[in-house]
C-alpha cells in the first residue's frame, strides 16, 4: 500500500484509504464502494482486514451494508 506508515496496522491503512475514497465521492446519492475481494486484491491485504476497516466505518455511520449487495457510502 502506498503511503502506509511503517508503524500502522494494515486495517488502519485500509481505513484511511476508504475515508479518502469516501471524501472524494461527495455526492448526494448512495455510492457503492469496492467489494471486499476487490479491495483485498488491490491493496494486497486479507479480506478480514478489509472487513474490519469497513466495520469501523459502519460504527461511525459513514457506510452501510446491504446483504448480498455490498457496502455503500452515505451521502454527505
Amino acid at each position: 500500500m502506498k503511503g502506509c506508515r511503517e508503524t500502522d496496522f494494515a486495517y488502519q491503512a485500509v481505513y484511511r484509504y476508504l475515508t479518502t475514497l469516501i471524501k472524494e465521492l461527495e455526492v448526494d446519492a448512495r455510492v457503492r464502494l469496492p467489494s471486499l475481494r476487490q479491495l483485498a486484491e488491490r491493496l494486497n491485504v486479507s479480506i478480514s482486514t478489509i472487513q474490519y476497516a469497513y466495520s469501523l466505518l459502519e460504527k461511525e455511520g459513514r457506510v452501510y451494508s446491504i446483504a448480498k449487495s455490498g457496502y455503500y457510502a452515505l451521502p454527505a
